[in-house]
């Protein structure tokens, strides 16, 4: 093969035959849940497979399949081995993920088993490749994916930003600092600032107004999903201000899945 231009990526043509099962994961994924360990009972969490040039594809004759048992809950991901893989791979081209929701749990602690079925081309015939374990503990605090900034479109000039802490001593629960920018009547800018812990989501605390003589008051702030959430007071719940998130802390994985789903069954 013919040396390509010095501007352009180094890429190799890929003839790789079969490759032999060992005792780790095909894809080397550690952390296949996402986005954390650590969820409330709002949050979807997902499996991942990772796909590089070389090692089994997503099966596009079979769909994942996700069993709930009490306290263990069995993914089993369908993957198929062609007999030649031609592909092109770059020098640390990252790999393309593949998810699987297993949906929102109740509160309690799980453990996730992450199955991988291997058939080979041609065959209809699986067998067990590797499985995986791995602890989910869903509780009242949201996955640290809430950490960034948050805002109401219809509301320019006010914005809201949620940091949870790092993780508390065990069987303490994670605190979470609030920072709401707000605009007085009188047109001045003013931070209020307060620190709790969610129950079930919902986050109520006591803000501080920044500087002398500014007050305080009573907030709730409801995580309700990935990405949006609403701020309200608890007094008044049933008028809120809906909230997106705009940005996240640099570093955290999003609440949403990387790459995309397993690829839905060829059907007939």
């Amino acid at each position: 093969m013919k040396a390509l231009a010095p501007a352009m990526a180094t890429l190799a043509l890929l003839a790789v035959s079969p490759m032999a099962i060992a005792s780790t994961s095909p894809d080397g994924l550690r952390d296949f849940l996402h986005p954390d360990s650590q969820l409330s009972a709002r949050d979807e969490a997902w499996v991942l497979y990772a796909h590089r040039c070389g090692i089994p594809l997503p099966d596009p004759l079979r769909a994942p399949e996700v069993t709930v048992e009490e306290t263990r809950i069995v993914v089993d991901l369908f993957l198929f081995e062609p007999t030649i893989q031609n592909c092109f791979e770059a020098e640390n081209l990252p790999p393309v993920y593949y998810h699987a929701s297993i949906g929102k749990q109740a509160m309690g602690a799980y453990t996730v088993e992450r199955r991988l079925w291997l058939r080979s081309e041609g065959s209809d015939e699986r067998r067990l490749a590797h499985s995986d374990l791995a602890e989910i503990t869903v509780g009242d605090t949201p996955a640290i994916s809430l950490s960034g900034s948050w805002f109401n479109p219809e509301a320019p000039g006010s914005g809201t930003f949620i940091s949870l802490l790092p993780k508390p001593p065990e069987d303490a629960k994670p605190r979470a600092v609030l920072y709401l920018a707000e605009v007085e009547p009188s047109g001045s800018p003013v931070w209020y600032t307060g620190v709790g812990e969610f129950e079930d989501g919902l986050l109520t605390l006591d803000l501080i107004a920044g500087g002398s003589g500014r007050g305080s008051m009573r907030l709730s702030f409801a995580y309700l999903r990935c990405g949006e959430g609403a701020l309200f007071n608890p007094a008044f719940p049933t008028f809120f201000t809906p909230l997106v998130q705009l940005t996240a802390v640099a570093g955290v994985p999003a609440c949403a899945p990387p790459g995309q789903p397993f690829p839905a069954p060829i059907t007939e």
